[in-house]
């Protein structure tokens, strides 16, 4: 079994951040942040923190998540990246998307935001 390396709250966001500004993207542009939640507790609680972050610094971000019936898999982002597309092309969040936090507004931008069992993360913002 691989030890999951340990990931902070503060870094994460700061790795949001990063990634944002490197596609010239703030963090109150976006309409709606997708995680991938699925029942791992420790996981799930920094996904919660990060969402709480990305509140406080613009609220009317609506939060959902994308992985909670498929738990950890290699393709796992890959759903996301689909519920994603599909928010902004039809503007608002498909029905197997699950709103946690907010109220979904007209989608424009969504960020995706992944986590891995073994600590790996990524950060997708999706646009019209």
């Amino acid at each position: 079994m691989q030890r999951r390396p340990a990931l902070s709250l503060g870094d994460e966001l700061a790795f949001i951040e990063r990634t944002m500004g490197d596609g010239n993207t703030r963090i109150d542009e976006i309409d709606l942040v997708l995680v991938g939640a699925n029942g791992d507790s420790a996981l799930d609680a920094l996904y919660a923190g990060v969402v709480g972050g990305l509140r406080t610094r613009a609220p009317g971000i609506a939060a959902g998540v994308y992985r909670h019936g498929t738990g950890d898999f290699a393709a796992a982002s890959a759903l996301g990246f689909d519920l994603a597309v599909r928010a902004v092309h039809r503007g608002s969040l498909p029905a197997e998307g699950h709103v946690v936090e907010g109220t979904v507004r007209k989608v424009e931008r969504v960020l995706l935001y992944h986590l891995t069992s073994t600590g790996y993360h990524s950060a997708i913002v999706v646009s019209a």
